[in-house]
């Protein structure tokens, strides 16, 4: 079976029993509302979180299965670009909890359009945010500018950084990591979604204060063609 049929398979069979529980979980809550304890509110929004992560790898599978097929095609649309980073963040947040890391977001409020894949764009914003969260070690800063027909997302962590010897592979599907956390394809399919939009991903040093001694973080800035006839 080819990669991306075999992806495709894998993403519908877990977003069947995720729906399943999903409703049952909404219906218990709706039913016992008044009868739940503050110790089952903790589990049940663990179980939710615990939902959302399985439905984000399915997404992620769908999207390979995408990116993998011949016939990959973006489904472009006028988008306010900082707004979308925004909902994105927000989403991140709830998907990756940590209480000791603070996530900062300087975005600007007037509006940034782009012709983008709004979905398919958020999810490879999504995952180098969630990258970003997992690696930091008490703070992530998601900071956006606008300047001649390009958009600048820049998001930094305070974490360790990345090793010299991964960043000629840190995009490649399946590249040996020192965490066995996930798939290992978030940050490639990231790449190459912003890469169809014709934009790039540059890896660079964090500039925030390091988290802990003698370490640097991750700092990765995403440009995008933004304005009219983009």
């Amino acid at each position: 079976m080819a990669v991306a049929e075999l992806c495709t398979s894998l993403a519908h069979d877990l977003r069947a029993p995720l729906g399943v529980v999903s409703q049952v979980l909404a219906e218990l809550g709706s039913d016992f509302d008044g009868q739940l304890t503050s110790e089952h509110r903790v589990l049940s929004n663990l179980a939710g979180r615990g939902l959302l992560r399985l439905g984000r790898i399915a997404d992620k599978l769908n999207l390979l299965a995408a990116l993998e097929s011949d016939d990959f095609i973006l489904r472009r649309g006028p988008v306010d670009v900082a707004a979308l980073v925004r909902g994105v963040v927000a989403s991140a947040v709830a998907i990756e909890p940590r209480r000791e890391v603070e996530v900062v977001c300087e975005l600007p409020e007037e509006p940034c359009i782009g012709a983008v894949d709004a979905d398919r764009f958020g999810r490879a914003v999504g995952e180098i945010v969630i990258n970003a969260i997992r690696h930091a070690c008490s703070r992530v800063r998601v900071a956006f500018d606008v300047g001649a027909g390009e958009a600048h997302l820049a998001i930094e962590d305070d974490g360790e950084g990345v090793a010299i010897e991964r960043h000629t592979t840190l995009f490649d599907r399946l590249a040996g990591r020192r965490s066995r956390a996930g798939l290992g394809i978030g940050l490639s399919l990231a790449h190459d979604v912003i890469v169809a939009h014709g934009g790039a991903v540059a890896l660079e040093a964090s500039t925030l204060p390091a988290g802990r001694p003698e370490t640097r973080g991750a700092r990765f800035v995403v440009s995008l063609p933004v304005g009219p006839g983009r």
